[in-house]
């Protein structure tokens, strides 16, 4: 998978990993014993992934929630930071 960006392949694996352990993305795992941390590869976006997508996309919505963010201290979860861009919705 390529990123745009000088991305390293095992940071781009962690985040892949990172995904599929939020249930965005269904992932392979291929952790290997001398990999420093998680390793999976992207199969496809999970419904849930769609969703996400789906509201983050739009950057008016995108933009008033990262505002709303910082007014709670810029520290949330993924998991609440949909809800809050699905309420925007």
């Amino acid at each position: 998978m390529e990123i745009e960006g000088d991305y390293p392949a095992d940071q781009i694996g962690y985040h892949v990993w990172l995904l599929g352990d939020a249930g965005l993305m269904k992932v392979t795992h291929v952790t290997s014993l001398g990999s420093d941390a998680p390793q999976a590869i992207a199969m496809n976006l999970t419904w849930d992934g769609h969703d996400f997508i789906a509201v983050a996309r739009n950057d008016a919505i995108w933009a008033h929630a990262k505002e709303k963010a910082k007014s709670v201290g810029g520290a949330l979860s993924l998991g609440v930071f949909k809800q809050l861009l699905e309420s925007l919705v």
